[in-house]
């Protein structure tokens, strides 16, 4: 059942960095001509199957680990391992950039040093990050919307703090 999936996965890799490539060559007439002549090997005005090579790095290439031309499931395991382990470092990495982020911001807003925050604290915390020249007002020029939250800013500065 595992070799199956794996082998599904592969496949779908493989199948979809060639359909990526298609899909640009049909996408508009001046991009699919500069596609045909970018791999029109022979000049005939087509690309057959020989001359096809996607622009995409091809997965086959990154799991081909001791590139004899041939990809084993072992190979597969092997690169699905690595990259899953890549992306858990990255995620760690993130979390714990998070976190310091967060004891930064928690700290600052924890004016009385208790270890909690009242909401008091909560609102003057808020009010001071958006005050970014912290003259004790917030001008026009200092409301944007947060990152990640669209045109309009999410809640932003329309949450209720009572």
């Amino acid at each position: 059942m595992q070799t199956r999936i794996l082998l599904k996965t592969f496949t779908l890799l493989l199948v979809s960095s060639s359909l990526s490539t298609l899909a640009m060559a049909k996408n508009d007439g001046a991009r699919g001509e500069r596609f045909i002549d970018h791999l029109d090997v022979d000049g005939d005005g087509q690309v057959s199957v020989d001359e096809f090579q996607p622009r995409r790095r091809s997965p086959f290439r990154d799991t081909d680990a001791n590139n004899d031309g041939i990809v084993t499931l072992a190979e597969i395991e092997e690169h699905m391992s690595s990259r899953q382990a890549q992306r858990e470092a990255e995620i760690e990495n993130r979390m714990t950039k998070r976190k310091a982020r967060l004891t930064e911001h928690f700290s600052a807003m924890d004016t009385n040093g208790d270890g909690g925050l009242s909401q008091d604290e909560m609102r003057l915390g808020a009010f001071n990050r958006m005050d970014e020249n912290q003259d004790g007002y917030i001008s026009a020029n200092e409301v944007r919307p947060r990152r990640g939250m669209g045109k309009r800013g999410g809640r932003g500065i329309h949450r209720n703090f009572d």
